[in-house]
């Protein structure tokens, strides 16, 4: 099976975990912004929050 890869190219397991790295990194740092936004002062404590919740989601 190695012999249907080119070489330097992305293996499919790869390219899901490449996809997967994607859409948490953007989810992060898309919805930080509108977080600190809603939150006002209390940002820091949504923040903390958030990472506790991503880490489970991960």
């Amino acid at each position: 099976m190695t012999g249907d890869y080119e070489m330097n190219s992305i293996t499919l397991a790869g390219a899901v975990a490449k996809g997967i790295g994607v859409m948490i990194g953007a989810g992060i740092f898309a919805l930080t912004g509108q977080i600190a936004e809603l939150a006002g002062p209390l940002f820091p404590l949504s923040f903390v929050v958030g990472a506790i919740v991503t880490a489970f989601s991960a």
